[in-house]
């Protein structure tokens, strides 16, 4: 969720906005109306998250600074991206940069 006070938007904020929404919306499409059946913490710095939905999507997120190692074939989830599992297909999503610290 992307909270601020009401004012205009600067610039930057508003590209950081537009980003998410590029790489999210079409996601959430597929999900708003699916129940989260499970959720897990898949590290013991609790960096490393997973999120199951109703229709089978499954959603992990690497909020960590490191490379994790995920699932059977212990795929690499470079820090900072998601991996979203829909039906067979597989896709790998790094969060734009945000020019931060």
């Amino acid at each position: 969720m992307f909270c601020r006070p009401i004012s205009p938007v600067p610039h930057q904020e508003l590209s950081i906005i537009k980003a998410y929404n590029k790489l999210w919306a079409p996601l959430h499409k597929q999900l708003f109306n699916q129940p989260m059946t499970a959720f897990r913490f898949l590290s013991k710095d609790r960096m490393l998250q997973q999120t199951t939905f109703g229709n089978g999507t499954v959603i992990t997120a690497n909020f960590g600074s490191i490379v994790r190692k995920v699932g059977e074939g212990e795929t690499s989830l470079p820090a900072g991206s998601y991996q979203v599992k829909i039906g067979e297909g597989t896709e790998v999503f790094s969060l734009p940069d945000m020019g931060g610290t």
